[in-house]
């Protein structure tokens, strides 16, 4: 009773008409559409943002020399070797800087701030200065050989005579700031153990710091552009899982909806077919997309459009 009550009142006009279920069967398709697109404005632009990040990271794996990429053994062999040489590297950078600081105590005396900060320029550019020429002058010796690259670069006379020469500046530069402090430390005496292990000691931490830095240069570049094509795959699967998230909760709300409006639609034919026959009103629906759920669904899909619009994308 109240059912029919319903539709008299707010579907008179289809009720009334003798096309009353195309009529209606239209709304229902009309305000499916219309509620799925609103409903769906936020999950679309979600998976629109997604594929263009997705979009992004498939240029990243694309472009990244698969042949230069390190095996899992290598590559977490190497990692810790990394990161061990990294460890010294900076243990040694603060080492020596406070050495060349100590030093320059002893004949740059004073606690004004320009005095204290010229210490600090010296000890900080001593110490930058010696590692990274004694990097430069065991590769001008030594060139490096890239891991999974090609030759190394034949040695350069002129580049180790270049190099040569600085770094033997930058030591004796570091020798007579360290000589200072190992006289002080032994008393205004010179020639003591304690003297030359600390001349030495200065001396040699920037040559050790440099080494490591060249030895890790040897598969630096394949352990980076391992990370990074690891970090771009994990990216691409978890994007990947988004977009079918995304899609799949479009989907189901999709069909959720289409279900609904069927049933509906279902719902006002048995009580509009009982009012046609008892007016001797015959509907036929055999040439209509409400005749069936199958061409209900697919007049609901040419409308939509594809689903989520997810585009194809697969990689090695």
């Amino acid at each position: 009773m109240f059912r029919g009550m319903y539709y008299r009142i707010f579907f008179a006009s289809d009720v009334k008409n003798e096309n009353g279920l195309r009529r209606f069967a239209e709304r229902c398709i009309s305000s499916l559409i219309d509620k799925v697109k609103k409903k769906s404005t936020s999950l679309r632009q979600k998976i629109q943002k997604l594929e263009r990040q997705l979009s992004a990271t498939k240029t990243v794996l694309d472009n990244v020399a698969k042949e230069s990429l390190l095996s899992d053994n290598e590559f977490f062999g190497i990692q810790r070797r990394i990161r061990n040489g990294t460890l010294l590297i900076v243990g040694i950078l603060f080492t020596e800087g406070l050495l060349n600081y100590f030093s320059t105590l002893v004949f740059i005396s004073g606690e004004d701030f320009g005095i204290a900060l010229l210490r600090w320029l010296i000890a900080i550019v001593l110490t930058f200065g010696a590692i990274g020429v004694s990097e430069k002058f065991i590769e001008a010796i030594l060139p490096i050989q890239k891991h999974k690259g090609p030759d190394a670069k034949s040695r350069s006379t002129v580049l180790i005579i270049l190099w040569s020469t600085l770094i033997l500046g930058v030591e004796v530069a570091i020798a007579g700031v360290s000589e200072a402090r190992a006289r002080d430390i032994e008393g205004g005496q010179s020639g003591g153990l304690l003297y030359y292990g600390f001349i030495i000691l200065s001396m040699v931490l920037p040559l050790i710091a440099g080494g490591i830095s060249w030895d890790l240069l040897h598969f630096y570049d394949s352990y980076k552009h391992t990370r990074k094509y690891s970090f771009a795959q994990s990216s691409w699967n978890r994007l990947d899982q988004q977009i079918e998230s995304a899609v799949q909760r479009l989907e189901d709300y999709y069909n959720v909806k289409l279900n609904g409006y069927w049933n509906r639609f279902n719902d006002f034919r048995s009580y509009k077919e009982n009012c046609n026959k008892k007016k001797g009103i015959t509907e036929i629906l055999s040439d209509h997309f409400s005749s069936s759920f199958a061409l209900f669904k697919q007049e609901a899909d040419t409308r939509y459009g594809e689903i989520g619009g997810k585009i194809v994308h697969s990689h090695k």
